[in-house]
Formats: structure tokens, sequence, C-alpha cells
């Protein structure tokens, strides 16, 4: 995961798509494993009557993470196509 999100740092507005592809494989393979160790850290740290409950504000917290993290994200990206729509060019 670490080594995606380095890579990840040296994306520019000129790299390819499908180089993009392995940084986010890269990432999703760490982040996988990683997300199923939260889940069980969070259920196992709490007495049994509140697992419920630390499950589903783990699960709340990556559901806001999530949204946040995909508009940071994306905001790039959707600024660079409102900015090239005004100066006339458009990719078919």
């Amino acid at each position: 995961m670490g080594v995606g999100s380095v890579l990840f740092g040296l994306v520019t507005s000129s790299t390819s798509v499908l180089v993009l592809f392995p940084f986010m494989a890269l990432i999703g393979l760490g982040m996988g494993p990683s997300m199923a160790a939260v889940g069980l850290l969070a259920q196992n740290s709490v007495p049994k009557a509140g697992t419920g409950t630390a499950t589903s504000s783990m699960m709340l917290f990556k559901a806001i993470g999530q949204a946040v993290g995909l508009t940071q994200a994306l905001s790039p990206y959707e600024l660079a196509r409102r900015r090239s729509r005004r100066s006339g060019w458009t990719r078919h």
C-alpha cells in the first residue's frame, strides 16, 4: 500500500490512465487485507455486548472516509474537465 501511495504522489495531469491501473492495484492489495484486520480489531477490542456498536461505528466512519476520499480524488479531474470544456477542447 505504501509503494502505491508513493507512486500516486508522482502522478501528473499528463499521466496515462494505463499507468494508474497498476498503482491502484498496489493500493488495493494493501488496503484489502488491512480492512479485514481493522474490523476484527474493532470487534475484539470491546466487550461482547458492545461488538455491534463497535462494528457499526467502524463501518460508518469507513463509509464517511470513502465518500470524502472519493470527492477529493475526483475533484481535480472534474476541474480539469470543466477547464477543457471552456477552452473548446473536447475528447471523443
